[in-house]
């Protein structure tokens, strides 16, 4: 069998890291030969910005439609271009039937045709039970697969008595604006503690107002040492469409190096976390900022709410239980 994976970007890209690159050993181990072709090169984005890194991607994109017949099954991680018509993605299907979409976001929201992509699909991958109930008015063939942690790579937080609490947040710059409705809370919390901020992936937020900000870049091979030295994480998020839609792999990534999150009461926040138990759920800024506070005060607690937000991961979202449906699925599709 030869599986044709086409990604919206490459391996440093999370949603493709997540959705598909970390499956690929788990393709190899079932003799599954696969080949990987990722999404526009961001040399050209970061460079030349979107229109040059579209036209690159558009041309990848034709370039690609030799090799498609060479393969048993397609499989498409979201769309080719945000917001713009699937042309692509219909020829695709069109050459080779055996085609597979995945996405983990409410992509639908911006991209409105997409639902064309989900009718053509043999099966649809959606990465939680919200983007299921949309997919399933365009296709019958519906399967969840949340996104999943590697739980062997992350070691477990070691909780301690501290005079500086570190609240932690992962992200890349265009969810810069949900980062930013916690500081606020921040700022009144630090009146009161002494707190720092660290931020992941956005360097050029540098300062607030009454917030100690520590930011710097993300890198791939620090990452997890980076989340650990977090003691709180979290994950602020506004109530949308687009937002119910997410599947809330930073507060997995907390969860599993065995931090206590907060996060909005969202979306799979609501699915994944029990307030108080594995984490805690905030709705209003009362709630952002006692569930904060009690974590701030209290180490042990950080220490044994983060004991169970692991244990949450190792039993519903560790990366080998969904290798297992992700490599099904596929193979439905090749049948």
């Amino acid at each position: 069998m030869r599986v044709l994976f086409i990604t919206q970007t490459d391996e440093l890209g999370p949603a493709s890291r997540y959705r598909v690159y970390q499956y690929l050993p788990y393709l190899t181990r079932e003799n599954i030969e696969y080949k990987v072709i990722p999404g526009g090169r961001k040399y050209y984005y970061h460079i030349f910005k979107k229109p040059f890194y579209y036209l690159d991607l558009l041309l990848r994109r034709i370039r690609d439609l030799t090799v498609l017949n060479k393969f048993d099954v397609i499989f498409i991680q979201r769309e080719f271009i945000p917001k713009m018509y699937p042309f692509g993605e219909l020829l695709y299907s069109k050459i080779n039937e055996n085609l597979i979409f995945d996405f983990d976001d409410a992509i639908y929201v911006t991209s409105k045709y997409i639902y064309k992509v989900l009718q053509r699909s043999k099966i649809v991958i959606a990465g939680n039970t919200y983007l299921k109930e949309y997919a399933q008015k365009y296709n019958k063939n519906v399967v969840v697969i949340p996104t999943c942690i590697d739980i062997s790579r992350y070691s477990l937080k070691q909780h301690s008595p501290k005079e500086e609490v570190t609240i932690g947040w992962i992200g890349t710059p265009s969810n810069l604006g949900y980062l930013k409705s916690i500081f606020p809370i921040i700022q009144e919390l630090s009146r009161k503690f002494r707190v720092i901020l660290k931020i992941i992936g956005i360097p050029s937020v540098k300062s607030y107002p009454g917030v100690n900000i520590k930011s710097q870049k993300w890198l791939l091979n620090e990452e997890i040492s980076d989340i650990l030295s977090m003691d709180i994480g979290i994950m602020p998020l506004p109530n949308n469409k687009y937002t119910k839609g997410k599947c809330g792999v930073k507060l997995l990534q907390y969860m599993a190096a065995g931090l206590p999150a907060v996060t909005s009461q969202v979306g799979v926040g609501e699915e994944i976390i029990t307030s108080g138990f594995n984490g805690f759920l905030a709705n209003d800024k009362d709630s952002w900022y006692n569930s904060l506070k009690l974590l701030i005060e209290n180490w042990r607690l950080r220490k044994d709410i983060g004991i169970m937000a692991r244990r949450t991961v190792e039993e519903k979202f560790a990366l080998g239980k969904s290798a297992r449906k992700f490599i099904e699925v596929i193979q439905k599709v090749a049948i």
